[in-house]
């Protein structure tokens, strides 16, 4: 899918980012926030965390996890099925043969982590429990007030460390945004969602789950439109007369900066010439950058 040239790389795990920096295609890999697994299910299985690993064990029990290797959340859980072997021998083994995992399209209405959980475990009934993460949890009860979090016994905890790293070649934006998200503001914000911070920001127990990426995208989006208008303005300003007081409106009614009449005598180089040809279009249409 095209768009934008990617400032920042964000990922519920670590190991991705660890990756892109040592190929020397990021900078420093930081932890911006954690996101403990907790199981999910439906209120007939009666799950509570004393009787967990009994109820996973039980073969009457439609045990569910993500995709592992394309998705983190399946290795998450596949790491919590090793940490039961450790508790039980044996334990691994049965619970990697019988946990389903689930992926795939998923219907518009529930296509978001809260409802997908909703999907599989309420509309379709493909599963009874579904390990998830925390954030994603609270999103589905809030859909579906009958479903049951439940927390892990200390023996079986896993934590998602969520990394963050800059990309080589990034603009000063994006690194303005890192930096925003691993800020005490950029904290509070991801607790608002239950997010816990590796800088130890109090969480709160807000509603509703958040996509992480989506958010961050957005974001950067956002910023790199920003910096693209202020581009604009500038070589409006400095290379039209009239425009050196630049508003919007003023360089959509310029007759100069429509006809490139104050342009044509310039040597532009090819980003100018670019930049100067989208603005003009994007501006004498009335349409945003």
């Amino acid at each position: 899918m095209a768009g934008e040239k990617a400032d920042v790389f964000a990922s519920a795990d670590l190991g991705n980012a660890i990756t892109l920096n040592q190929n020397n295609l990021s900078g420093e890999v930081k932890t911006f926030a954690r996101n403990p697994l907790y199981a999910i299910a439906i209120p007939e299985v009666s799950l509570t965390t004393e009787n967990l690993l009994d109820t996973f064990l039980n073969p009457d029990i439609k045990l569910s996890i993500a995709q592992p290797v394309s998705d983190p959340l399946g290795d998450y859980g596949i790491q919590i099925f090793r940490q039961a072997e450790d508790i039980r021998p044996g334990s691994f083994a049965l619970l990697d043969a019988k946990a389903i995992r689930l992926s795939g399209t998923l219907p518009q209405q529930r296509n978001s982590p809260g409802g997908s959980i909703v999907y599989y475990l309420q509309d379709i009934n493909r599963a009874d429990i579904y390990l998830v993460y925390y954030t994603s949890a609270l999103s589905a009860r809030e859909i579906s007030p009958s479903l049951e979090i439940v927390e892990l016994p200390d023996s079986l905890k896993v934590q998602a460390d969520y990394g963050l790293t800059v990309l080589k070649g990034a603009t000063p934006e994006g690194s303005q945004l890192a930096n925003y998200i691993l800020s005490p503001t950029g904290q509070q914000i991801l607790a608002k969602y239950g997010f816990s911070s590796p800088k130890s920001v109090r969480e709160s127990q807000g509603v509703g789950g958040i996509l992480l990426a989506v958010s961050v995208a957005f974001a950067l989006h956002r910023r790199l439109m920003t910096a693209k208008q202020q581009k604009v303005q500038a070589f409006a300003a400095k290379n039209c007369e009239d425009c050196r007081s630049f508003t919007a409106k003023r360089l959509r009614t310029c007759d100069g900066f429509k006809a490139g009449d104050r342009f044509r005598e310039l040597k532009l180089n090819s980003t100018e010439q670019l930049m100067f040809n989208t603005a003009r279009f994007e501006f004498t249409n009335n349409v945003s950058v």
